[in-house]
């Protein structure tokens, strides 16, 4: 038996979720209260054989918030399922089937998991099974299936409608709030176990990074239900690099070759304004250009795209997964790194200067690319955090816990931040390891999506 009280033991929810796989492959949440909670979902997204029932509490306040639900309903894999119980109701116990189940105080939310002083334990399968507690909880699953309701549309349509109201009377509620701060509010306050103060530039980048995920996630599901497949795509690719695959090409031989003349920046400009009104429409007709290629688009000295498809990518998610990065050598960051295109692009810039050489002095692509990823093998944080440590905080951290965070502090914060190493090269490197969890971005990608008609943000005009 464990003891969860977050920060005062060092004991987080959020690592039993992690390691429960792959032992346990079947959850059942019997939580009062839930967000949209990120470590959840992307649970989820990482391991689609996973099934999950969620027991959430439904009333006027809005217990399980209109996000989740809508989540469940439009996005979440069919092996996740959410069910409603209209009534006295106020468990939180999480139980991962076969490897153990949490029982406490804490609700399916952010603050439940990250800032609230919570308390709980934590009980393995054989503990349960020692202590009789299994079947008590077998038994509290099969009331809650026998009074809850299954979420549908037309629950979360009621739902919505009463948030709605909610949301007109917010002004009133707020009155009260404010009343309590003025008379109560300097009485001894307690900010949370974790605070996260989010600078106003640090959360635009949270907020925009995260739409533009959110974005790309929805579009890749739409590409790939469009079959929009060139016979060189082999069956099994994955979809979301398969999707990025196609960004790629579309920039470099659909945007770049668009008008006669001017910079880049110039013809993503003209082209967005040409396809923002209808960003749908100019999807379908790139995905049908793509879908038409006899032959894989070149990809310079890395190839082509059926070979990033093929090759590139599934070798990179083996080399930036945690039991590569426990013993990463020098040689397979190489392998990986210099597979990046927002790595390369950049190494292609670095002056002569940086690494001491002539101004002079020339030599290939490929060498000057794989002399900046040796450069960068050697170079360490004002803390000595080493590129493998960044690597590892960056794609498998759990503090804090949302990757955005974790993306913003790695190319700001100087206990992680290394010199030349940005958010393109890092925001790719996550969705290369990552992909199912998060679609590699980086300017290009913008690029691509702001000229198909997307409001994307590109980093560099």
């Amino acid at each position: 038996m464990q003891t969860i009280l977050g920060k005062l033991n060092g004991t987080f929810l959020v690592n039993v979720l992690t390691q429960s796989y792959p032992v346990s492959k079947s959850i059942r949440a019997a939580v009062a209260y839930a967000d949209f909670h990120e470590p959840l979902v992307e649970h989820l997204r990482r391991h689609p054989d996973v099934r999950l029932k969620v027991y959430g509490r439904m009333d006027e306040t809005g217990a399980v918030s209109l996000r989740l639900l809508e989540w469940f309903l439009k996005q979440a894999p069919p092996t996740a399922q959410c069910f409603l119980i209209n009534g006295h109701y106020h468990p939180k116990v999480i139980w991962w089937h076969e490897y153990g189940a949490y029982i406490g105080s804490a609700n399916l939310t952010r603050n439940g998991w990250e800032k609230n002083i919570e308390a709980g334990v934590f009980l393995t399968e054989d503990e349960l099974e020692e202590l009789g507690v299994a079947d008590h909880l077998d038994a509290l699953f099969a009331e809650l299936d026998r009074i809850s309701i299954k979420l549908v549309d037309e629950v979360y349509a009621k739902l919505a409608a009463i948030d709605k109201e909610r949301r007109r009377i917010q002004p009133q509620l707020d009155v009260v709030k404010r009343r309590f701060d003025e008379l109560l509010g300097k009485e001894k306050p307690y900010p949370g176990q974790t605070t996260v103060i989010r600078p106003k530039a640090r959360q635009e980048f949270v907020d925009e990074w995260r739409e533009t995920l959110q974005l790309m996630r929805t579009l890749c599901r739409q590409f790939d239900a469009m079959k929009k497949r060139p016979a060189w795509v082999p069956p099994d690719a994955n979809p979301t690099v398969h999707f990025d695959q196609f960004l790629h090409g579309y920039y470099y031989h659909v945007v770049l070759k668009s008008f006669d003349e001017g910079l880049s920046a110039a013809k993503v400009g003209q082209l967005y304004e040409r396809n923002k009104a209808s960003p749908e429409r100019a999807l379908a007709d790139a995905a049908s250009w793509w879908a038409t290629l006899k032959e894989p688009p070149s990809t310079g000295s890395l190839g082509n795209e059926q070979d990033f498809i093929s090759e590139h990518a599934p070798r990179m998610r083996e080399l930036l997964g945690q039991a590569s990065l426990d013993h990463m050598t020098e040689e397979m960051f190489m392998d990986a790194l210099t597979k990046v295109y927002a790595f390369r692009d950049h190494a292609r810039r670095v002056e002569n200067a940086i690494y001491g050489l002539p101004s002079d002095h020339h030599e290939s692509e490929d060498e000057r690319i794989e002399r900046f990823a040796r450069w960068i093998w050697t170079r360490r944080s004002e803390a000595g955090k080493s590129v493998v440590e960044l690597l590892k905080f960056v794609i498998y951290g759990s503090e804090p816990i949302d990757a955005m965070d974790r993306l913003w502090l790695a190319t700001r914060d100087k206990r992680w931040r290394l010199p030349r190493l940005g958010k393109s090269s890092l925001g790719e490197v996550l969705g290369w390891a990552r992909p199912d969890d998060f679609p590699p971005r980086n300017d290009r990608t913008n690029k691509a999506l702001r000229a198909l008609g997307y409001d994307v943000r590109v980093f560099n005009k």
